[in-house]
């Protein structure tokens, strides 16, 4: 019974923290310029409020999200071409 009840205490102490940040990110939001939203994916990467621009921190996320999908097409095209180089 005490084991299912600190798997409860976390999970709910991880989905707290998800709204939090969820609601930091909303705030940001709503303080930029249509711009703004559009260079920084809905506020998911960092934005230099001065500058309008994307900052270091953003940056490497914004790429990191970008080779993550790299990875997953590509990996999704060798093994369509081994599919089809079995079955031919």
């Amino acid at each position: 019974m005490e084991r299912i009840r600190h798997t409860v205490q976390t999970y709910w102490q991880k989905w707290q923290a998800k709204q939090e940040k969820n609601q930091v990110r909303l705030e940001a939001a709503k303080s930029m310029t249509r711009g703004d939203y559009r260079l920084s994916r809905k506020g998911r990467y960092e934005i230099n409020q001065t500058t309008h621009r994307l900052t270091p921190a953003g940056k490497t996320t914004r790429l990191r999200h970008r080779l993550n999908i790299t990875i997953i097409i590509l990996g999704l095209l060798i093994i369509g071409c081994y599919i089809v180089l079995i079955y031919l």
